[in-house]
Parts: structure tokens; C-alpha cells; sequence
């Protein structure tokens, strides 16, 4: 299950400096957000993990890989070779929330998460914290997405995981 939330975890990428530069907040998913759309994309990621209780950081990265019809592969080359894969069979929740946010569902997503999407020109950032009547508030406290024209980063703060963050770089799409 660890692995589950590190991938948000899957795909899917903030002090007060951040949120003065933008320009708009919305408590849903706007129709006119700049969010993904891509059946399909590669990018090399790096992964900070937090140990709670300590000031370890686990180190990681390597490969990532999203399809809509075949869901998240992480292919980690570093520290250690090994493949972790979120599909639809493997993991039912992380690929309703993907697949949510990459349809724009705000139904499905306001059932579940309190939302804040942020926006400039350039950037946008979308906030969930799960719903004290999901089972995802057992897990984890947020999900904070950022990013462009692909997803940039993901900060995943669980209740007894600690914190991933996820970057995202060299991203390219088909």
C-alpha cells in the first residue's frame, strides 16, 4: 500500500509565494483547465521519500510511464532496479482518481476530496484532501499536483508513510 500512495502517485504533479503569484482558485475542476489530456506519456521522475519520526530521505527515480488504457508504470533504475505497475485490476482507487482527474470528473472527485485548483498563464496546481467520509482520509492527508503543459510534480502526504514528492522531467507524449 505504500507503494500505492508513492505513485500518485502515479501520474498524475507550495508556500504562500506560489499561491500570491496566481491569478485564480476554484473549489472544483474548472471545464477550461489546462490538465492533460494525453492517451499516453514518458517521463524520467525522481522521488524524495520522508520516514516519519526521522530526518531520512529515501532517494529514487527512473522511468515513468502512463497509459489510459494500461494505467501507471514506474520503472525505478535507482537506488535498485524494479518495476511497480497501477493498473485497473491491480489498483482500483488510484486509477478512479487518475482517471477522474484526467476526465475532469468533478463529481466523482468532490465526493471524495475538497479541492483547490490554482492557475496563472503558465502553471496550475491541483490540491485534494480527502473527505473524512472517504477511506482515502485513512491513508493520506493530500495529494498536491502541479504542473504546465505535463504534470511537473506530485506531493503525497500520507497519515503513516510520511511525505513523497515526485518530479517529473523530459516528459513526452503520443
Amino acid at each position: 500500500m505504500k507503494n500505492l500512495w508513492g505513485l500518485i502517485l502515479g501520474i498524475l504533479v507550495g508556500g504562500s509565494a506560489i499561491l500570491n503569484a496566481y491569478s485564480a482558485v476554484f473549489a472544483s475542476i474548472p471545464e477550461d483547465i489546462t490538465l492533460p489530456q494525453y492517451n499516453s506519456v514518458s517521463c524520467n521522475f525522481t522521488q524524495v521519500k520522508t520516514i516519519p519520526n526521522s530526518s531520512a530521505e529515501v532517494k529514487s527515480g527512473g522511468i515513468f510511464k502512463y497509459s489510459a488504457d494500461n494505467g501507471v508504470i514506474f520503472e525505478t533504475t535507482y537506488p535498485v532496479k524494479a518495476t511497480t505497475a497501477y493498473t485497473s485490476e491491480q489498483s482500483k482507487k488510484i486509477s478512479e482518481i487518475i482517471s477522474a482527474i484526467r476526465r475532469k470528473d468533478s463529481t466523482y472527485l468532490n465526493q471524495n476530496f475538497d479541492l483547490n485548483y490554482i492557475k496563472n498563464e503558465k502553471d496550475w496546481r491541483l490540491s485534494l484532501k480527502p473527505k473524512s467520509t472517504s477511506n482515502t482520509a485513512k491513508l493520506m492527508t493530500s495529494i498536491i499536483i502541479e504542473g504546465a503543459h505535463y504534470i511537473n510534480r506530485i506531493d503525497i502526504n500520507t497519515i503513516k508513510s510520511g511525505t513523497t514528492k515526485i518530479n517529473f522531467t523530459g516528459c513526452t507524449s503520443q
